[in-house]
């Protein structure tokens, strides 16, 4: 590969692939979307890895790109939800009207809620998951969730304490800080073909 061939996959690479996971992500907290936004969250991040072993970063490289990756798929997503819910959460009366057992990834048993507003208006995405929904004797009773009007976000507890755990701030500035990495990372072997040095020194 030629250096301005290098050049631009090494900034393709460098601004398409955070704004790229940082948007899965986000698109991910949508119950209707997050079964293909994160096959494709974990596509986009294999590619990206891959693109930086073809680019002889070397393997430390590709193993912080990893990491980075890793953080850029679980941040945002989480950071976004709680700011929808911190600005735009509704608090709303539903009722439990079925309950239906499901299984986990390791093998254990959960429960899903189905929902009813009681005012009869639509509930998007009307179910409640895990330990919000402890199993079928909540059939039946009345409780106030917290919901998105949007409905990007799937109904929560009106307790912050169990949804609100993704400071602003410090998310964003950890995004920031794993987008500047990632950026130097995947630049940096334009930098070694082009100076004759690894970034980290001998490969």
């Amino acid at each position: 590969m030629s250096p301005p061939q290098l050049r631009r996959a090494g900034r393709l690479l460098a601004a398409l692939t955070p704004l790229t996971l940082a948007g899965l992500s986000a698109l991910a907290i949508d119950p209707d979307f997050t079964t293909p936004a994160d096959a494709a969250a974990l596509l986009v991040l294999a590619a990206a890895l891959l693109t930086l072993a073809v680019l002889r970063a070397g393997w430390r490289s590709v193993v912080l790109g990893a990491l980075c990756g890793t953080v850029l798929l679980a941040v945002p997503g989480a950071a976004f939800a709680d700011e929808l819910l911190r600005r735009r959460g509704v608090d709303t009366e539903v009722v439990v009207t079925a309950a239906h057992r499901t299984t986990s990834l390791f093998g254990g048993s959960d429960w899903t809620c189905d929902l009813r507003r009681t005012d009869g208006r639509p509930l998007p995405h009307a179910a409640l998951t895990g330990s919000l929904c402890p199993g079928p004797e909540q059939i039946g009773r009345t409780a106030t969730v917290t919901v998105d009007p949007t409905g990007w976000t799937p109904p929560t507890s009106t307790d912050p304490g169990s949804w609100d755990r993704t400071d602003l701030a410090p998310a964003v500035a950890l995004l920031v800080a794993t987008t500047a990495l990632w950026s130097w990372l995947a630049l940096s072997p334009t930098r070694t073909h082009l100076t004759g040095r690894s970034a980290f020194g001998a490969r």
